[in-house]
């Protein structure tokens, strides 16, 4: 069997329709009318093409449409169904492709519904840029500014580009893979395509390769620098890891870095300060100096000790121990 594709407009989704062969289809398919037939037609229950990509297209969007094989089919019987693929940009929008009222006015069907007002009914609109795109990039965005990149360090980016993207150049060389997941915001006054932002979007994640990210500010200036290397970099106001049976692990060949103003440890609510180790230290060498020097005798004419010599040296040797250099902290300066 031959079946070209038909061009065909959304009336709804998500439809309750009962089937003999119910499956897990049933939410996902789509009621459509033809534009493209001379003999206009409604196909009912059309299922989604490609399950492993799925975008569910709104009531007033158009869709391509085919006649494929359904699950019954076998050597002797062939059975089909009416699937579809995505929306195409009709109106080169992100967040609707809305030309509703093309085949027919709705309010003649039973829903007595405008498709505008099904459609408002379902989502709400929002005004989404179209992410500025790069030679060679693989670019999914959803309707409402969410994104994933696949790109690349570009040849000739400060000549050939207008809106740069927020990476440039590092050690490395063209064509270098960059992947970068966001969940941009967009200002109504901005012009054109939009770019990726580290410092003002909602949330995003980078994995570079030799890229460096010049626009990009950490809260707190990093104590340990050491250049521009492939980097994993995950940006929000709030960033939580959970493990929900084992342990949360960090390797690192060099340092480790807490660079914040307060580090807690421990489950508990009622907390306790830390010690500071150098203060620790003076309080301690006070103590042994003290103890080394001894007290006066009743009359007041001799010093006795208080501990003996070895003692006094073994506890020296310890003090100058209590340093970890390991584990490094600010020191007190109030």
């Amino acid at each position: 069997m031959i079946t070209k594709l038909k061009i065909a407009e959304v009336l709804n989704t998500n439809n309750s329709f009962t089937h003999s062969d119910t499956t897990e289809f049933d939410d996902l398919r789509i009621t459509v009318r033809t534009i493209s037939d001379v003999n206009v037609r409604i196909y009912e229950n059309v299922r989604p093409a490609n399950l492993h990509d799925l975008a569910i297209p709104l009531p007033g969007e158009h869709v391509l449409i085919f006649k494929g094989i359904r699950q019954e089919s076998n050597t002797s019987t062939r059975r089909y169904d009416w699937y579809y693929l995505t929306t195409y940009a009709l109106q080169t929008g992100i967040n609707n492709n809305l030309l509703p009222g093309v085949t027919y006015n709705i309010n003649n069907t039973a829903n007595n519904k405008e498709l505008s007002e099904l459609w408002k009914s379902q989502i709400s609109e929002k005004s989404v840029k179209l992410l500025q795109p790069y030679p060679g990039d693989r670019i999914i965005q959803g309707r409402w500014g969410n994104r994933f990149r696949l790109g690349s360090t570009l040849k000739n980016q400060d000549t050939v580009i207008s809106k740069l993207p927020p990476w440039k150049r590092g050690s490395g060389a063209d064509g270098d893979p960059i992947i970068v997941l966001s969940n941009t915001k967009t200002s109504n006054n901005t012009n054109g395509f939009i770019t990726e932002n580290l410092n003002t979007d909602y949330s995003s994640l980078y994995l570079t390769s030799t890229q460096e990210l010049p626009g990009y500010t950490v809260v707190k200036s990093l104590k340990q620098e050491n250049g521009y290397q492939s980097q994993f970099i995950g940006v929000a106001d709030r960033i939580n890891l959970n493990a929900k049976t084992d342990s949360v692990t960090i390797n690192a060949p060099n340092n480790i870095e807490l660079n914040t103003d307060k580090v807690v440890f421990g489950t508990q609510s009622d907390k306790e300060s830390g010690i500071y180790s150098t203060e620790l230290h003076d309080v301690l060498n006070n103590i042994i100096n003290v103890l080394s020097t001894g007290v006066l005798s009743a009359d007041k004419t001799t010093i006795l000790s208080v501990v003996d010599q070895v003692s006094l040296n073994e506890a020296c040797t310890q003090l100058n121990n209590i340093f970890n250099p390991k584990i490094q902290q600010d020191k007190r300066t109030e």
